[in-house]
């Protein structure tokens, strides 16, 4: 390991003995930390063996020079690198030296014992102890655009969010984004096979759900009930109907595969439904499209008659509406839920 700089002598308080590597070139300055030469180990205080452990003793020193020490005066704050000894994964962030109050300096902010703000990196230094990790100022900045600028550029510069440690498949850093909300992981990750097989299943589990799919119908129809949501203005409708229309027209479309039809048919005709004659006979049929193919009713008339809403009548002309009462011997078609105890035939 190549040796740094030797500081000013004029700063160096005295010489002791390296607890880490029993090198004599360890060395105190300003009663603010120690640093040996040797095997790049840094200290705070006299005492560096309790001091380490202290979360309340200031822990940064720079990453390039080990003598300089922290200007709060002139500076707004500062890009940091934070090592985990043990395994050697990183995190890189950014720390203002001072609590902002209408745009003036309000009071000093906790940067001498801040500790980033990744909970796993957090919930690491509280395990193991802060000896055990590097706290290293990369560099400081005067405003806050320039600190927030070099943050996302040392974030991406070190590929923070796809980098590995060599040899394993564990991720090198604990960032989990870049600048706080500005990025979030590359979107190649969401093509990942595996990736997208775990949110498929994840999905699936909470349509499962019979408390969350009644959740997200209970919004959906509030929301096309209320007269000034969006969805009821005739632009929105108009847009959407010409959306629809292209997808269905286009015949690359996903919407235009036999496996697709067959699943959304089979998905909207899922009953059970309760199908009543003008008899007064009535049947629980599990999937009203079968059942209407194999008994010589019109699938589109039973959705009528289940929906209740109006429909066109082609012979009658473009503009005819009607709303349908009976199909053949039937009279009333309703879904009544997802185990019946009955499946006529």
């Amino acid at each position: 390991m190549s040796a740094a700089p030797r500081p000013d002598q004029s700063i160096i308080l005295s010489y002791q003995e390296c607890k880490f590597c029993s090198s004599p070139n360890g060395f105190v300055f300003y009663d603010s930390h120690g640093y040996c030469y040797t095997c790049n180990e840094v200290w705070f205080g006299e005492d560096y063996d309790q001091a380490l452990e202290d979360m309340n003793e200031m822990h940064w020193t720079f990453r390039d020079d080990k003598t300089r020490v922290a200007d709060p005066d002139h500076y707004f704050g500062f890009v940091y690198l934070i090592t985990n000894k043990k395994n050697q994964r990183k995190y890189v962030g950014c720390k203002q030296y001072w609590q902002m109050r209408h745009r003036k300096r309000y009071k000093p902010s906790n940067w001498k014992v801040y500790t980033s703000s990744s909970k796993e990196l957090c919930a690491d230094i509280e395990k193991i102890g802060k000896r055990n990790f590097k706290f290293e100022i990369i560099q400081e900045y005067e405003t806050k655009r320039g600190l927030h600028y070099y943050e996302q550029y040392y974030q991406m510069k070190y590929h923070v969010l796809t980098a590995v440690l060599e040899g394993t498949d564990q991720k090198e850093y604990y960032n989990k984004n870049v600048g706080g909300i500005r990025f979030y992981v590359p979107l190649e990750k969401y093509e990942d096979p595996e990736y997208l097989k775990k949110r498929s299943v994840a999905s699936k589990a909470k349509w499962t759900d019979p408390e969350y799919r009644k959740r997200v119908s209970a919004g959906t129809k509030a929301q096309w009930a209320d007269p000034n949501s969006g969805y009821n203005s005739p632009e929105f409708r108009k847009k959407k109907s010409a959306a629809s229309k292209a997808q269905w027209a286009d015949p690359n479309s996903t919407y235009n595969t036999p496996e697709y039809k067959k699943k959304k048919s089979a998905a909207v005709c899922k009953g059970p439904y309760r199908i009543t004659f003008d008899t007064g006979k009535e049947i629980i049929i599990d999937n009203f499209s079968d059942w209407a193919k194999s008994n010589g009713y019109s699938q589109g008339a039973l959705s009528g008659l289940l929906t209740g809403k109006p429909q066109f009548d082609k012979r009658r002309g473009k503009d005819y509406k009607y709303k349908r009462t009976k199909h053949k011997d039937i009279v009333k078609v309703e879904r009544i839920g997802e185990n019946p105890s009955d499946m006529g035939e």
